[in-house]
C-alpha cells in the first residue's frame, strides 16, 4: 500500500508539479520573446520614419526659390509624399497684377511648404497613418492552443509511461523475460518513432517533443530492468547491464539536446528519475540515479540550464531516501542491512557529484547566484539528512561532521584561490558550522564544558578573519560569539534563575573566562582592523561590552555567597565605569552604569529583606552600607575626561559638574542618580534596622549629614537628598514618634527623639544656604511644629495652652535677638529673614494659643491651687502674652525715638533682598486667595504685632469674667476691666486699645439694660453693677474731659 502512494505521487509530480513549472517558465520564456519582437517592430517603425523625413526634406530642397514675375495662381506640385499618408499642400496666393518684386536672397534656406492634414471628405473617412500597427493585444486563444497542443500532450506521455511501467508489471504474469523486454522496448521505439516523426513538422513539433522524452524514458526503465528486475532479467553481469544502461541515457541527453530545449530535456530526466522510483530499488537503481545525475549535471554545465538542478538533487537524494524507507519496512525497523557501504558511498558520490556542479557553474549574475546557493543548500541538506536516516554508529557522528566541514574549508580555501566569493561565503559558513555541531557529539566531551572549545573556534574565526583581511570569516567569528552568549544564557544562567544553588567556584572561573575574551574583542578588535572595521562590526564589538560585564556579574553570581553577590557587583560597577573613563569607553560607560542599576536592584529585592548575621553583625547592614558607599564614591568617578573636574576651564564649569550640572548631556545627571541610589539604600536600610521610634531621627541625621556633605563639596544634588530625608523624618513624626510608648528611664521616647528633630530642623533651618529660602522657611517650620506637637502629646490637656504661650514667648524673643544681633554664621541678609520668621511663627502659635483656651481651657473646670485649672491656665497664658506686647511697645517707642520705622514692619506688597538675594522668604503672587489673605496677615502683623498681643489675651480675659464672676457682678467686672484697659490705652497713646474700652463699656450698658435690671433678683448685685458701671462710665468721662488736647494730638 505504502508502494502505491508513493508511485501515486511521483505521477502526481509528473502530471501537475512538472507541468505547472513548464508552464510557467514557458510563459516567461514568451513575455521575453514577445518584448523583443515588439522592441524590433518599434525599431523599424522609427527607422521608416525617419526615411520618409529625409526624402520629403530633399524633395522640398529642390523646389525654385525664385522668379521673374508672379504667375496666376498653379497648384504646385506635391512634395514627395509619406509612405502611405494621404495630406493636401497649401495652395499659392491668388493672382495680383504684374508687379516688380525683389529677388529672394539665395543665401536663405528656402523655407518649405508646410503640409496640412484635412479630412478627406470625399473619402468619407478620415485620413490615418496606415504604416502604424497597433501592438498584439493579448489573445486567450493562445493559451488554449498551449494547453492542448503542449502540455495535454505531455500529461499523456507521463501517463503513457506510468501505464507501461504497470503494463510490464501485468505482462510479468504472462509472458517471460525475453518477452516482456521485446514488448517495452517495442513501445519505446514507436515513441521515439512517432516523436522523430512529428518534430519534423512544424505543425505536430511541441508535441513530439513531449513523445521523445517519453519514449526515451521507457527505453531507459526497460535496459534498468534487463538486469535488475528479476521478472526481466536476461542480463546478469553487473557490467554489461551498466554499459547498456548508461548506453540508453547517453543517447537519450544526446537525443534530447538535439532540441536544445530546457523543457524537453529536463521533462526526460524527470521521467527517467520516475522510472526508476517506481520500480523495486537496489544499490543498482541507486547506480542508475547516480548516473542520470552525473550525465545531468554535464548537460547544465554545457547548456547552462539551472534551473533543473533543484529538481535534480531533490530527485537523487528522494530516491536514495525512498530506497533506505522500503529496507527499513522490509527488515522490520532501523536496522543495519547489507547494503549499508553501498549506500554510503552512493551518497558521498551524489554530494560530490553536485558539489563539483557547484564548481562548474557562474555566479556573475543574480539569477545565477539564487539557484547555485539553492543547490547548494539543498545538496548540503540532502546529504546530511539522508546519512543521518541511515546512521547507526552515534560514535562516528563526531568524525563524520567534522570531517565534512573539514572538507568544506578546504573548498572554502579552494574557492577564494579561485575568485569565487559565493562559493567561498557558502563553504566557509557551511564548514564552520558543521565544526561548531561536531563539538557536542563528541563522546569525551558530552556533559563537558563546550563553551571553551565554542570559544576557541570563534576566536580563530576572527583571527583568521583579521589575518586573512576577509570580512566573511570574521562575521562568522561575530556569529559564533552571539551563539555562544545565547547558549551559555539559556544553558547556565537561566536553571540558576529558578533554583538557586550554593556558590559554584568552577562554573565562576569559566564565566570569568568568557568575560576576559569578551572585553578582549570588544577593546582590540576595533583596533586592529583599523579602516576595514565594518559598522556591523564596530557595533557588534560595543555588544561584547555589554557580554562581557553580563558574564563577569554573572561569575560573582556562581561564585559568591548569597548576601556578598550585591557587594561585588557594587564594586564592579564602579570598576567597569572607571576603565570606561580612563579608555574613553563609551560602550564601558554604558554597561558600568548599566551594572549600577542592576546592583541596586538586587540591593532592594534581595539584601534589604533578608537579615542573617555574621558575627553578631547584621549582612544587610554590612552590604547596603558598604554598597551606597561605593554609590557615592562613584559618583564624583564616573564623569568621562572630557567632562572631569580636572579639565574644566573654570571654578564655575567645576562647580557645576560636581553638582550634578554638566549641561544637558546625560552623563551630567549620573552623579545625582548614584548618590539618590546610595541615599534611598541607606534610608531603607534605616528603616527596616532601627526601632520605630528612632526611624524619624536616624533619617533626620543623614539628611543632616549630607546637607552639611553637600554644601561642603557644593553637590547641589547630596543637599537636595538631604533635605528630602529631613521632610520625611518630619512626616514620621505624625505617624510613629508622637505614638511612641517606650521611655527611655523617666523620659519618654517621644520626648527624646521629638525634640532632637526639632532640635536638627533649628540647625538646618539656620545654617541653610541663601539660594533655599524656601527650604530654610520650611525647616524652620518644621521645628516649631515638632514642638507644638511634643507639647500637644507630654503636657497634660490643660497645660499645653501655657506650653505654647512659653514657646511664643521664646519664639518672639528669639526673633528680637536675632534682629539685634548678627551671628557670625549666619551669611548677610540671612539674620533678618531667620528673625522675621521667627516672629510669624510667634504670632501663629499666640493664635493657636486663643483657639486651644478657647475650644479646651475655657471647659477645663478641675481644681487646682486655689482655684480652678481654667483660671490658671488661661491667666498665665494671657500674661505672657502681655509680657510680649510690653516688649512690642517697647520696640515700637524705641523705633519713634530713634525716627526709624518699626524693626519687623515692611511694605504690604515689598520684599526685602540683600547682595542680590531673596533675604526674606515671602509668599509668592499666587491665585489663591487664601494664600493671598494669609500673605496680608502675616504683612499686617508685622507691621502692628502689639495689636496681636493685646486683643487675644484681652479678649481671653474677657471670656474668662465671664464664665468665673457671678452673674449679679458681671458687668461691675467688665467695666472695671474697660477703665483699666482705658487708662492704660490713654497713657499709651493706642487708639485702637481706647475702642475696645469704649466698645466694651458700651456692652456693660446693653447688658445692664438687657439683663441686668429685668433679671437679676439679688437687690445687692443689681446695685452693684448699676453704681460700679456709672463710676466707670462717670470717670472715663472725666478723663476724656480733662485730657482732650491731648486726645486732639492723638487723634
Amino acid at each position: 500500500m505504502d508502494e502505491f502512494y508513493f508511485i501515486a505521487g511521483v505521477v502526481l509530480f509528473i502530471v501537475v508539479v512538472f507541468p505547472i513549472w513548464a508552464f510557467v517558465r514557458t510563459r516567461k520564456l514568451k513575455r521575453e520573446s514577445a518584448t523583443k519582437d515588439e522592441v524590433a517592430y518599434l525599431t523599424r517603425r522609427i527607422f521608416d520614419l525617419e526615411q520618409s523625413v529625409e526624402k520629403l526634406r530633399k524633395t522640398l530642397e529642390a523646389t525654385p526659390a525664385s522668379g521673374a514675375a508672379a504667375k496666376p495662381a498653379q497648384t504646385p506640385a506635391a512634395p514627395a509624399p509619406l509612405p502611405k499618408l494621404t495630406f493636401v499642400p497649401v495652395p499659392a496666393p491668388p493672382a495680383t497684377p504684374p508687379a516688380e518684386i525683389a529677388p529672394l536672397d539665395l543665401s536663405m534656406e528656402p523655407k518649405p511648404l508646410t503640409p496640412v492634414f484635412v479630412a478627406a471628405t470625399e473619402a468619407g473617412s478620415a485620413p490615418t497613418f496606415e504604416a502604424v500597427k497597433e501592438a498584439p493585444k493579448r489573445d486567450w486563444t493562445n493559451f488554449e492552443e498551449k494547453l492542448g497542443a503542449h502540455w495535454l500532450n505531455k500529461i499523456g506521455v507521463a501517463v503513457l509511461v506510468v501505464g507501461g511501467a504497470y503494463l510490464a508489471n501485468y505482462a510479468m504474469q504472462t509472458l517471460g523475460p525475453a518477452g516482456k523486454a521485446t514488448l517495452l522496448y517495442a513501445l519505446a521505439a514507436t515513441l521515439i518513432g512517432l516523436g522523430v516523426f512529428g518534430e519534423k513538422r512544424e505543425k505536430y513539433r511541441a508535441g513530439a517533443q513531449g513523445v521523445l522524452g517519453g519514449g526515451w524514458a521507457l527505453a531507459y526503465f526497460t535496459t534498468y530492468a534487463l538486469h535488475n528486475v528479476q521478472e526481466l532479467q536476461l542480463i546478469s553481469n553487473p557490467t554489461v547491464g551498466f554499459g547498456l544502461l548508461f548506453a540508453v541515457a547517453a543517447a537519450m541527453v544526446w537525443h534530447s539536446l538535439r532540441y536544445n530545449s530546457q523543457v524537453v530535456t529536463g521533462f526526460a530526466y524527470m521521467l527517467a528519475f520516475a522510472s526508476v522510483a517506481v520500480s523495486r530499488i537496489t544499490v543498482g537503481t541507486l547506480v542508475s540515479s547516480a548516473v542520470l545525475a552525473a550525465s545531468l549535471v554535464a548537460v547544465l554545465a554545457r547548456r547552462k540550464w539551472y534551473e533543473l538542478e533543484l529538481p535534480a538533487i531533490a530527485a537523487t537524494y528522494g530516491v536514495h531516501w525512498f530506497f533506505l524507507w522500503r529496507t527499513y519496512e522490509y527488515i522490520g525497523g532501523h536496522k543495519k542491512f547489507p547494503d549499508f557501504p553501498a549506500s554510503v558511498a552512493l551518497l558521498i558520490a551524489y554530494w560530490v557529484i553536485f558539489t563539483v556542479s557547484h564548481f562548474l557553474r557562474d555566479d556573475k549574475e543574480l539569477a545565477q547566484r539564487m539557484t547555485l546557493t539553492g543547490a547548494f543548500l539543498l545538496n548540503v541538506a540532502g546529504f546530511l539528512a539522508v546519512m543521518r536516516y541511515q546512521s547507526f554508529y552515534p560514535q562516528w557522528r563526531f568524525w563524520f561532521l567534522l570531517s565534512v566541514g573539514v572538507v568544506y574549508l578546504a573548498l572554502a580555501l579552494l574557492s577564494r584561490r579561485m575568485g569565487r566569493r559565493l562559493g567561498f561565503v557558502l563553504t566557509s559558513t557551511m564548514g564552520a558550522l558543521l565544526v561548531f555541531v561536531a563539538i557536542p557529539n563528541h563522546e569525551k566531551l558530552a556533559g563537558a564544558r563546550l563553551e571553551l572549545i565554542w570559544l576557541v573556534e570563534a576566536e580563530a574565526l576572527l583571527i583568521i578573519g583579521w589575518r586573512a583581511v576577509d570580512v566573511h570569516l570574521r562575521r562568522l567569528g561575530w556569529i559564533a560569539l552571539g551563539v555562544l552568549g545565547t547558549y551559555v544564557t539559556f544553558h547556565d544562567l537561566s536553571p540558576r534563575l529558578v533554583d538557586w544553588t550554593p556558590p559554584d567556584w568552577p562554573s565562576g572561573w569559566l564565566l570569568l573566562v568568557l568575560a576576559v575574551a569578551f572585553y578582549l574583542n570588544a577593546r582590540y578588535a576595533p583596533r586592529l582592523l583599523g579602516e576595514e572595521a565594518t559598522e556591523t562590526e564596530l557595533a557588534a564589538a560595543t555588544i561584547c561590552y555589554g557580554a562581557g560585564t553580563g558574564f563577569l556579574m554573572a561569575a560573582v553570581w556562581f561564585a559568591l555567597p548569597f548576601m556578598w553577590v550585591a557587594l561585588a557587583w557594587t564594586a564592579l560597577a564602579l570598576l567597569v565605569s572607571e576603565a570606561g573613563r580612563r579608555t574613553k569607553e563609551k560602550g564601558l560607560l554604558v554597561c558600568g552604569h548599566g551594572a549600577a542599576l542592576v546592583t541596586a536592584v538586587r540591593l532592594l529585592v534581595t539584601n534589604l529583606q533578608y537579615a542573617p548575621a555574621i558575627y553578631g553583625v547584621s549582612l544587610r547592614v554590612l552590604t547596603v552600607a558598604l554598597a551606597a558607599a561605593i554609590f557615592y564614591v562613584g559618583a564624583r568617578r564616573i564623569l568621562p575626561n572630557e567632562l572631569s573636574e580636572e579639565n574644566a576651564v573654570d571654578a564655575g564649569q567645576a562647580l557645576r559638574l560636581r553638582s550634578g550640572q554638566a549641561g544637558k548631556s546625560v552623563l551630567g545627571s549620573l552623579p545625582a542618580v548614584y548618590t539618590w541610589a546610595g541615599t534611598t539604600l541607606l534610608a531603607l536600610m534605616v528603616w527596616n534596622e532601627v526601632t520605630n521610634a528612632a526611624v524619624g531621627l536616624a533619617w533626620a541625621l543623614l539628611g543632616l549629614a549630607l546637607v552639611e556633605v553637600g554644601r561642603t563639596l557644593a553637590d547641589r544634588p547630596l543637599a537636595a537628598q538631604g533635605h528630602t530625608l529631613l521632610v520625611l523624618s518630619f512626616a514620621r513624626i505624625f505617624f510613629a514618634d508622637l505614638n511612641a510608648e517606650k521611655t527611655l528611664g523617666f523620659v519618654s521616647a517621644r520626648l527624646v527623639t521629638v525634640a532632637l528633630l526639632a532640635a536638627i530642623y533649628y540647625f538646618s533651618g539656620f545654617t541653610a544656604e541663601e539660594r533655599t529660602p524656601r527650604m530654610r522657611t520650611a525647616l524652620l517650620w518644621f521645628g516649631t511644629t515638632a514642638l507644638l506637637a511634643m507639647l500637644r502629646f507630654e503636657l497634660t490637656a490643660e497645660w499645653v495652652a501655657v506650653g505654647w504661650a512659653v514657646l511664643t514667648v521664646a519664639l518672639f524673643a528669639g526673633g528680637r535677638g536675632l534682629a539685634q544681633t548678627e551671628d557670625a554664621r549666619l551669611k548677610a541678609g540671612a539674620t533678618g529673614a531667620i528673625a522675621k520668621i521667627l516672629r510669624r511663627q510667634a504670632y501663629a502659635v499666640t493664635l493657636l494659643v486663643a483657639a486651644r483656651c478657647a475650644f479646651d481651657n475655657f471647659y477645663q473646670t478641675g481644681p487646682l491651687w486655689f482655684t480652678n485649672a481654667r483660671t490658671v491656665t488661661v491667666t498665665l497664658a494671657a500674661a505672657m502674652m502681655y509680657a510680649l506686647l510690653v516688649i512690642a511697645l517697647i520696640e515700637k517707642r524705641k523705633a519713634a525715638k530713634d525716627g526709624a520705622q518699626y524693626p519687623s514692619a515692611s511694605p504690604p506688597s515689598a520684599t526685602v533682598r540683600t547682595s542680590g538675594t531673596s533675604a526674606t522668604p515671602e509668599l509668592a503672587e499666587s491665585n489663591w486667595r487664601v494664600v493671598r489673605w494669609v500673605r496680608k496677615g502675616f504683612q499686617w502683623m508685622d507691621a502692628n504685632p502689639q495689636q496681636l498681643f493685646f486683643f487675644v489675651p484681652t479678649v481671653l480675659l474677657t471670656v474668662l469674667l465671664s464664665l468665673e464672676m457671678n452673674r449679679s457682678y458681671l458687668t461691675a467686672s467688665w467695666g472695671l476691666e474697660a477703665f483699666l484697659i482705658f487708662v492704660v490705652a490713654l497713657k499709651l497713646g493706642e487708639r485702637t486699645f481706647r475702642w475696645f474700652s469704649l466698645g466694651l463699656l458700651l456692652l456693660c450698658v446693653v447688658r445692664v439694660v438687657a439683663v441686668d435690671i429685668p433679671g437679676i433678683e439679688n437687690p445687692l448685685g443689681r446695685i452693684v453693677s448699676l453704681m460700679g458701671l456709672g463710676a466707670a462710665l462717670l470717670l472715663v468721662s472725666f478723663l476724656y474731659a480733662r485730657n482732650k488736647e491731648l486726645f486732639r494730638k492723638y487723634l
